[in-house]
């Protein structure tokens, strides 16, 4: 067997080169699986810093909870709104309430005002007899409002005068006024009728009739038929 210089050397066939060597195509084995079940999808070879790069894994799944809007249900369906209670008989109680308040107010303010009015003609015939107590004659006068006296059944016209000297001469008659007391009173409207039993220091008690008339919020006496 000669030798041919253009046989190729090492004893191999052709086309046939052992692995690892310049020019081997055969690809290199898969890289060792990572811990845990997970392997990478794709091995990269070497880089130029000549360290594999490796896919790091994925960061973990957390399930996730739908939120479930107030209005509708889990499944999609709208929630029934529980019915609206009415407040159309509290309101009807209420107004009951007050319109008894309001007419027991008014009742009250209707026997406060009769009352006001009674006692108001009651407190100007006492105070017309307190000044006829003390012989006070000119402040008596001031609490009438009348032309005419009627003495011992006899319509009579008098002033701040004569009424004075009238007062002075029962006293010297009868004696003066010692006591005297509200025995009714009647009050319609703006007029009061008023009777008085007054008693004299000779023992005579005889009643008086006055008339009042309320004139600009105060009453007067317009009528009477003794002192």
């Amino acid at each position: 067997m000669g030798y041919d210089p253009h046989q190729p050397q090492g004893g191999y066939s052709h086309g046939f080169q052992p692995a690892g060597k310049e020019g081997d195509e055969t690809p290199p084995p898969p890289p060792p699986s990572v811990p845990g079940g997970y392997e990478p999808t794709q091995y990269a070879g070497p880089t130029q810093y000549g360290s594999p790069y490796v896919t790091p894994p994925p960061p973990p799944v957390y399930p996730e909870v739908a939120s479930v809007p107030p209005s509708v249900g889990r499944y999609g369906i709208p929630s029934v709104q529980p019915p609206r209670q009415s407040l159309r008989w509290l309101w009807i109680t209420l107004a009951i309430i007050a319109g008894v308040i309001v007419l027991a107010c008014g009742g009250c303010a209707l026997v406060g005002f009769i009352a006001a009015l009674k006692t108001n003609a009651d407190s100007t015939v006492n105070d017309y007899y307190s000044a006829i107590k003390q012989q006070d004659y000119q402040q008596a006068y001031s609490y009438l409002l009348t032309d005419t006296l009627t003495i011992q059944g006899k319509r009579i016209s008098v002033t701040q005068g004569s009424f004075v000297l009238i007062a002075q001469a029962l006293d010297q008659q009868n004696g003066p006024v010692t006591s005297y007391s509200i025995t009714s009173s009647s009050t319609i409207g703006g007029t009061a009728t008023v009777v008085v039993h007054v008693t004299r220091s000779s023992g005579l008690a005889y009643d008086v009739y006055l008339q009042l008339t309320q004139i600009d919020n105060e009453w007067k006496i317009t009528q009477l038929d003794n002192i």
